[in-house]
């Protein structure tokens, strides 16, 4: 028999327990809240982006004046737009039919096989915080492109968890290892994307919520949000069908996708065009280190292994240069931050774009003014050659030494500069040639 003594103990230890428990499921929740907040500010950012972007695009009426300030930022005579815009894109107001309500299977398929604007299509192939949503936004600003955002971010789920995926049109099939691996979905998911063959696009692709991210297609997601299930999506694709194909230029940005995939778009589709992406590595992994996307405790093996496929994507490019001349254009995003201007413009010359007055002013705003620059979500700085180059005094010099030691064949190749010692870190800009030097000497050394 126990003592009282003993009794007394195990019941301290007992309510210790339950005590442990609830603070642990109370953090949880927390944590949980926390994580919900943090998207929920995100997509509050992207939607404040979106209406700002739809102001600036929307066209003025007849005599209206846009004028430049002393402070460089836009100044106009149009009211600005609703606040409620998130909610009147999502649903219709008062007097207005809700094109989703009954929408015949017959009309998506006219819609399917309605002619088409679409002359080019673009992949912008890139690398996680490589400047990529910035440069994107480029291109989703303009009035004759279908922008879309990550379109690979679901199927790449997908294959992780081995997975089926499932499509309106065509057999289902069962993801398996990698999708950047040549024989997964991602090239046939692209096709489809960039073709506005959106019955050819898996469900889940449609349904996920990057959708949001460009301003083509959060109509669209916002629709599915209020029209939930299979049959829901496929009422929603007018909203996809209409705008994609009333535009000459489909673009879409993509950091799951590799240049030998790209090659079977290339072949498959005169039509295609890359823009391949890179940034300075070491401003890459820093900003991916913001977003816990690196282990920094291992750099050196992960430096290694990322600038790898950064320099099997390049040497691929140059290959696919040769059987498609003209087709694929490499940038960094340290000559775009420098000079967003001239970049967009070369940019868009080369898939058949126009660069006019508003879009200047467009690209002067977001990039010289009206965002702060540790905006870790945004795709615009109020300064984004400060944002390119912030790594410097941001990265111990240990770091810097490891990821040029493990990136040098993409230093040499792209044109930045290793340091040797501390203080020139932020003596001398990390970066060297002009773009055409750097390519000429990877092709013909």
């Amino acid at each position: 028999m126990r003592s009282p003594k003993s009794i007394l103990l195990l019941g301290a230890v007992f309510l210790t327990g339950l005590i442990l428990l609830f603070k642990a499921q109370e953090e949880r929740g927390l944590r949980f809240e926390s994580e919900n907040q943090l998207h929920d500010e995100a997509l509050s950012s992207r939607l404040e982006e979106l209406r700002k972007l739809e102001a600036l695009l929307k066209p003025l009426p007849e005599g209206d004046i846009r004028q430049t300030e002393s402070n460089g930022k836009v100044a106009e005579t149009r009211p600005k737009p609703s606040d409620e815009l998130e909610e009147k894109d999502s649903t219709p107001g008062e007097g207005e039919q809700d094109i989703t309500e009954n929408v015949p299977v017959d009309e998506i398929s006219e819609l399917d096989q309605a002619e088409s604007r679409v002359l080019q299509k673009v992949v912008i192939l890139t690398y996680m915080r490589s400047g990529s949503t910035f440069t994107g936004n480029l291109f989703e600003s303009h009035e004759d492109a279908f922008y879309v955002y990550e379109p690979l971010w679901r199927l790449q789920k997908k294959h992780f968890a081995h997975d089926e995926v499932m499509y309106f049109r065509k057999p289902n099939i069962k993801a398996n290892g990698d999708v950047m691996d040549s024989r997964s979905e991602a090239a046939h998911t692209l096709q489809a994307v960039l073709s506005c063959d959106f019955l050819n696009v898996d469900i889940d692709t449609l349904k996920q919520g990057h959708m949001v991210s460009s301003k083509d297609t959060a109509k669209f997601r916002f629709c599915v949000m209020s029209h939930p299930g299979i049959e829901g999506v496929r009422q929603c694709l007018r909203e996809l069908y209409v705008p994609c194909k009333q535009r000459r230029v489909t673009v879409a940005k993509t950091i799951r996708f590799s240049m030998t995939q790209a090659g079977k778009l290339l072949e498959a589709d005169p039509a295609v065009k890359i823009i391949h992406l890179v940034r300075d590595p070491r401003g890459m992994f820093r900003s991916q280190r913001s977003v816990a996307d690196i282990k920094w405790g291992e750099l050196p093996k992960e430096s290694k292994l990322r600038c790898n496929r950064i320099m099997k994507d390049i040497h691929e490019s140059v290959q696919l240069s040769e059987r498609f001349p003209k087709r694929i254009l490499t940038v960094r995003y340290e000559d775009i931050a420098e000079r967003p201007q001239e970049s967009a413009e070369q940019m868009y010359s080369f898939v058949g774009l126009r660069m006019t007055d508003r879009l200047r002013s467009y690209i002067h705003n977001i990039t010289y003014a009206g965002r702060p620059d540790d905006c870790t979500i945004c795709a615009t700085r109020s300064n984004s050659t400060r944002t390119a180059y912030k790594w410097r005094e941001g990265l111990d010099f240990a770091s810097v030494r490891t990821i040029d030691q493990s990136c040098a064949q993409v230093y040499d190749v792209m044109g930045f500069r290793p340091y040797e010692k501390e203080e020139d870190v932020l003596k001398y800009l990390p970066k060297l040639d002009t773009f055409s030097d750097v390519f000429y000497k990877l092709k013909y050394r």
